[in-house]
């Protein structure tokens, strides 16, 4: 029998904070998914959240404030009830056109077979018109209502003849002026308003209230007299108004507030009803409904007895709504029939009002949710990253409980004027609001680690039943966190995937968690074979990570049956394989899903510290110009102008510069021109360019960085005309068309540090910088006009090769231009996913993965640059402007500047973290984090730069302890308090047979500021495809130069050192071959 414990949320934090940071873990992710959506502790030990014990309201303490409200009304009458000006519709929009959804009441109608009582949204109806955003006035059709309509929705010959025959020719009847502005016909306004898209623009037309009145008899005549629209209904309905009513709890502020409300409109006529509300809120904390206070809060809304309300809350009519999967935190809804109580109550709903976050109505869903196909991309996907955010934006936000009765709106004015304060202590919670939306961060943290962990999984792996299945139950429990899961026949498949059922608990466990023997009997009866919570927390089953198993998914047996597969992802289960099994493919969700936003002003900052170099240490001897102040008033001791600038060496600027041009350079890569539609020509976000090291530029896989590029084997002497760009010698003047150079910080700062030297220091600074740039494998095509050039050029190599399915795998598209270092092995790898073996082609060639491409050296007399893109021109006729690329969606540019620290230990860096160079598959934008990154930047001093795997000497990850994520309780109440940032790490190998102990490939960051993991990441697809295709350590091939001045194939092996170019010697030999 597994140990059980009790724990407040506050202790459930706690434990998730004190996992997070424990360095001993062999997977940190599979520790802290299972803990947080298993109930599963690392020691297997089970817990309880205990919610009405922790924060029930004690009695003799304080009370919540109470206000009164009235949130909507609807009327139904046979002629249009409202005074003042109206905007009627021609054509409605589409997704306000028809109300299908239930009204919660009932309406008498007269049909073909009589009047009878029904929920207008079983009746044809159609929006007429509206007076301002929160109001909807309807047309309802009950001569068209029959017990077989399959729609209510009007058919198009329906509307056309309502439009035709009824609206148009009342227009014109009561205000021919106004009837030359509106179509003659519908089908005239269809053309008039559709889109290129086939969507429609919509337009109101204005109906001023001093024509109203003929209006609205003239029309009510015609419908009458029409065969398929007498007996129409109008409906007025207004919804959403609770700021603009709320009161305090007197009968003169309720009188007050109800006759505003209700003052444009003509109540005397027809059947009308109000909900009136009751909000409930306490100053920082959240107010949430207890589920077992519903019975009572019924019999003292509904002026029944408890007997009474128990039997309504056991009837099909009642539905709970729990609340972030806390079992015990719940509202509900119910409807009747008919209608309850002296004050003949029709609908009764309690709710919290954190659903203002989410809600966002769309067909029959009332909330943003995840698809299931958007859930199988991004690490992890995006809607993950922006629901976090949105949580940790709302730690502030206080939560309410609200209670709202629909009633006839006689009774609305004297209905609740008081409340009991003893039915409301025994029926909400009260939790510190930071509380209760972390315990929501804390679960979709572990949400996001889950799928991120899932869709590093190979695409063979993906597409398996049990691993599909597993996505079903964890997009079926995210959509759960802030509205009631679905359950209709998919939702209760997903649900069953998902969490245990009875019989999954042994007894001992369940009566460790307090269930008595002949409770459990029942509860036997009861769910026999239906899924089980007994530990007051929609918990999930296990989730295995491996090495425990070869997938990370969900426990065999319970898959997700096909007939369901398009219903949650939009695919049946066959085409989901084609589209995702596609090996040695680059498809679309390979590359960015958005464009990246380009850097147009001035290159931003590098971030974390410059790494030291040993290289720079023999610039101490030079030292700058000091800037002086010279007069008659300044002092001779007072003439050095002090600056704190003069005070950094110049080995310190130097090796700052250095560290700031791979940055600078990736910021200023373009995206294709706007007609092309394709994604940016750099995969790595603008923000994680800011974090990249030189090692980037040394790295011979060219897909780390580049989603398109073209490459081209250049020549000692343009490899020098690029440095010569780069790192203008002192004097040199940047003409004013030049393009991005005075835009890129280091540039600025080099030319700053030249002009402050003397020549000659100058120019040995500069000679030590070509040594180091000679080291570098690939650098952007540089001239002194502009860094970057994206005119094709068809000499060069072309990246990714044709043969590589993908948006960019087409010919005539344009990319950006890079040199291959003379110095470097000629040797590029292009595999985003797939590691590769590399076979010896002929020495001195360029190869892309092995093989040699029917390519030359870079002519220096051919056109380039702007020459080249005249003569395009020239040869189309045509000129086309560079688009203007998009931001990515949910972007959070206001965080930048906050953005928590990264600290060491599983953030990796941008270069090595491969040994053989391969690419990792590209980051989705929103990124996964560690838990403390939600919540404040960390405190000062904390490092920002990471080793890299495998590089000893890095800073080591700072401790955090407990102190950092939580500050003692307010008022005796305990309270989360946001702390730094925290990365995690998974270190339990991939597969049973892989290399053991690898460090975690998980990226991490801060979900606020969308930070996204660095280049260079192995995924667990290349891990474990590598073990299949890579036996023998690839070799490198060096170009080296003998004494005897003969070229020949130097093989080396990967861990020997790079042979030293002798340069002057090879200029020699060029000189000599072109005599």
């Amino acid at each position: 029998m597994s140990t059980f414990t009790d724990m407040s949320l506050t202790d459930f934090l706690i434990r998730y904070s004190e996992i997070m940071e424990d360095e001993s873990s062999d997977n940190l992710d599979r520790d802290l998914v299972n803990f947080a959506l298993a109930g599963i502790d690392v020691d297997e030990s089970r817990f309880r959240i205990n919610m009405v014990n922790t924060y029930r309201l004690r009695i003799g303490g304080g009370m919540p404030n109470i206000t009164r409200d009235y949130d909507s009304f609807i009327g139904f009458t046979d002629r249009i009830p409202i005074k003042r000006d109206l905007y009627l519709y021609a054509l409605p929009p589409h997704h306000i056109s028809t109300i299908a959804q239930s009204m919660h009441l009932k309406v008498p109608f007269r049909t073909s077979k009589g009047i009878q009582n029904l929920d207008p949204s079983t009746v044809p109806n159609v929006l007429l018109g509206k007076y301002n955003d929160r109001h909807q006035l309807r047309i309802f059709f009950p001569s068209l209502w029959s017990e077989t309509q399959s729609s209510v929705k009007l058919t198009s010959e329906k509307a056309e003849m309502l439009y035709d025959d009824i609206l148009y020719p009342t227009v014109v009847t009561v205000a021919p002026a106004l009837a030359k502005d509106w179509p003659t016909s519908l089908e005239v306004e269809r053309f008039r308003s559709r889109t290129t898209r086939s969507a429609f623009q919509n337009t109101a037309y204005i109906l001023s209230a001093d024509i109203i009145s003929l209006f609205k008899h003239e029309l009510s005549r015609r419908l009458q007299e029409h065969e398929f629209f007498k007996h129409a209904v109008f409906c007025t309905h207004i919804q959403g108004i609770k700021a603009s009513t709320m009161h305090d709890m007197s009968a003169l502020s309720a009188d007050i507030a109800l006759t505003r409300m209700l003052e444009d409109f003509d109540t005397v006529q027809g059947l009308w009803w109000v909900d009136v509300g009751l909000e409930i809120q306490d100053g920082d904390r959240a107010i949430l409904w207890r589920k077992d206070a519903a019975p009572n809060l019924l019999s003292y809304v509904l002026g029944n007895t408890l007997d009474e309300a128990g039997r309504i809350v056991h009837s099909t009519q009642f539905q709970e709504d729990v609340n972030s999967h806390l079992l015990e935190v719940a509202g509900f809804r119910v409807g009747f029939v008919t209608p309850i109580g002296d004050n003949e109550i029709a609908y009764v709903q309690a709710y919290t009002t954190d659903k203002s976050l989410t809600y966002h109505k769309h067909g029959f869903q009332h909330s943003q949710a995840l698809t299931g196909l958007a859930a199988l991309t991004g690490n992890p996907p995006k809607y993950c990253t922006d629901l976090t955010a949105a949580y940790t934006d709302a730690k502030q936000k206080n939560v309410a409980a609200r209670l709202e009765v629909r009633l006839p709106i006689e009774f609305a004015l004297q209905y609740m004027l008081e409340f009991d304060y003893d039915v409301l202590r025994h029926s909400v919670l009260s939790v510190h609001r930071e509380n209760f939306w972390n315990w929501r961060i804390v679960r979709m943290d572990a949400f996001s680690r889950l799928l991120s962990a899932m869709n590093d999984q190979s695409a063979e792996q993906t597409v398996t039943t049990a691993v599909m299945s597993t996505y079903a139950a964890v997009v079926w429990m995210i959509n759960g966190v802030h509205s009631r899961p679905n359950s209709e026949s998919g939702g209760r498949a997903c649900q069953k995937i998902a969490i245990p059922l009875f019989e999954d608990y042994s007894a001992t466990d369940l009566q460790a968690a307090g269930y008595a023997d002949r409770e459990l009997n029942a509860l036997e009866e009861q769910y026999a074979e239906s899924p089980f919570s007994p530990f007051n927390v929609v918990f999930m089953r296990r989730i295995f990570f491996p090495p425990e198993t070869n997938t990370v998914r969900l426990p065999m047996g319970r898959v997700l049956p096909e007939k369901f597969y398009n219903w949650m992802f939009g695919k049946s289960l066959a085409d989901l394989r084609l589209q995702f099994k596609a090996t040695g493919i680059i498809r679309r969700r390979d590359l960015p899903a958005q464009r990246y936003p380009m850097n147009k002003g001035l290159s931003r900052a590098r971030i974390g510290p410059t790494p030291a170099s040993a290289f720079f240490v023999g610039l101490s001897e030079i030292e700058e110009e000091p800037v002086i102040d010279v007069g008659p008033d300044v002092p001779v001791n007072q003439q050095v102008f002090d600056d704190e600038e003069q005070e950094r060496t110049v080995e310190e600027k130097v090796a700052d510069i250095w560290a700031q041009f791979p940055c600078c350079v990736l910021q200023k890569i373009g995206n294709p021109k706007s007609k092309w539609s394709l994604p940016s020509y750099c995969r790595i976000h603008q923000q994680d360019r800011q974090k990249v090291t030189i090692d980037v530029m040394k790295d011979t896989n060219l897909a780390k960085v580049f989603a398109r590029v073209q490459v081209s084997l250049t020549t000692i002497q343009r490899w020098r005309t690029a440095f010569e760009a780069c790192f203008p010698p002192k004097g040199h003047i940047t003409p004013k068309s030049a393009q991005a150079w005075t835009q890129m910080r280091y540039y600025m700062n080099w030319k700053t540090l030249v002009a402050s030297l003397q020549a000659p220091d100058a120019d040995r600074v500069r000679e030590i910088l070509w040594h180091e740039f000679e080291k570098l494998t690939w650098i952007p095509a540089a001239t002194g006009d502009r860094p970057w050039r994206t005119d094709r050029q068809s000499s060069w190599t072309q990246l990714p090769p044709l043969d590589h399915q993908g948006p960019f795998s087409e010919p005539n598209i344009p990319g950006p231009q890079i040199l291959w270092s003379p110095f470097a092995d000629p040797n590029i790898v292009w595999d985003p996913s797939v590691p590769l073996v590399l076979a010896l082609p002929p020495a001195g060639s360029l190869r892309v993965n092995g093989e040699v491409p029917d390519v030359r050296l870079a002519d220096e007399d051919e056109l380039s640059g702007d020459e080249a893109e005249e003569a395009e021109v020239l040869r189309e006729i045509s000129v086309v402007d560079d688009g203007h690329p998009g931001g990515p969606r949910g972007r959070r540019e206001n965080r930048e500047e906050s953005a928590p620290a990264i600290q060491g230990g599983s953030r990796q860096s941008t270069a090595n973290s491969n040994r053989h160079g391969h690419c990792s598959r590209p980051r989705a934008h929103g990124q996964q984090r560690a838990l403390t990154d939600f919540f404040e930047p960390p405190r000062s001093g904390s490092p920002f730069a990471s080793p890299r795997i495998g590089t000893p000497g890095g800073p080591q990850r700072r401790q955090s302890t407990l102190s950092d994520f939580f500050t003692p309780p307010r008022s005796g109440r305990p309270s989360a308090t946001p702390v730094g940032s925290r990365a995690s790490s998974r270190a339990a190998s991939l597969a049973p047979n892989g290399p053991p102990g690898r460090p975690s490939a998980t990226p991490v960051g801060s979900l606020i500021n969308r930070t996204h993991s660095s280049l260079g990441r192995r995924s667990r697809r290349e891990e474990e495809e590598s073990q299949d295709s890579v036996t023998p350590d690839p070799k490198r091939i060096r170009v080296g130069l003998e004494d005897d001045g003969d070229d020949e194939i130097e093989v080396m092996g990967v861990d020997e050192e790079r042979r030293v170019v002798d340069i002057e010697a090879l200029r020699q030999e060029e000189e000599e071959s072109s005599e």
